[in-house]
């Protein structure tokens, strides 16, 4: 399952930021965009974060985030456990 970045998933775009105590505020009144912004924005006013704060880190760090709090790749697992599974025959039934 691929996380949509269009469409708000269930609880709003949600980020904690523990090495600061920080949480994105309003999560289910934020876009991706805006999200991605103010995780941005919070990196770059705190100095042991701005090693951190490019977008392309910050929208890899909100993904991730919002994957592991909606259990995603436990939900891919199962989608792909429950596909039929193509048996092939051993080299001496053929």
């Amino acid at each position: 399952m691929k996380l949509s970045r269009t469409k708000t998933p269930t609880g709003g775009w949600q980020y904690y930021e523990p090495s600061t105590n920080w949480s994105l505020p309003q999560p289910l009144s934020q876009t991706w965009d805006t999200a991605v912004e103010l995780i941005y924005k919070h990196r770059l006013a705190n100095p042991v974060l701005k090693s951190r704060a490019g977008v392309k880190t910050v929208e890899s760090d909100l993904e991730a985030y919002t994957k592991a709090r909606l259990h995603m790749r436990e939900v891919e697992a199962e989608v792909r456990a429950s596909q039929p599974q193509v048996k092939r025959g051993c080299r001496s039934c053929s």
